[in-house]
């Protein structure tokens, strides 16, 4: 915590992530909370982390957003900013692996003008 609190800017965007992922559930749980004016929520069996550690990275979170609410807000748009750019990247990685498969498939079918170029190069 003190150097959280001593180097906002350098640590917590480091560490946000993996405690932002590890506090998912409680944080689901406190969403739904809201929501739903529900007292007890029903911990998900398929997360693979217990639920004490989920609490103590939701509540680490806590602290940091009360201690420096401007840091936290910067770490979590720049763990929103990543989370975009890794799912657009997965998007176009299974594009390229769709052309390529489309390609061989093509390939194997005995595609003459394909072949031709093939031969070419």
């Amino acid at each position: 915590m003190y150097l959280i609190s001593s180097f906002p800017k350098n640590i917590l965007p480091l560490i946000f992530p993996a405690l932002y992922e590890l506090a998912q559930p409680e944080l689901e749980a406190a969403e739904q909370r809201q929501q739903q004016q529900q007292t007890e929520f029903d911990y998900d069996e398929s997360n693979n982390w217990n639920k004490s550690i989920s609490s103590l990275a939701y509540s680490a979170l806590k602290i940091f957003m009360d201690s420096n609410p401007i840091a936290y807000d910067r770490a979590c748009m720049m763990y929103e900013d990543e989370m975009k750019t890794r799912e657009s990247r997965k998007e176009i990685r299974e594009q390229h692996w769709l052309k390529l498969e489309n390609y061989v498939e093509k390939l194997k079918l005995g595609d003459s003008e394909i072949q031709k170029k093939v031969e070419i190069k």
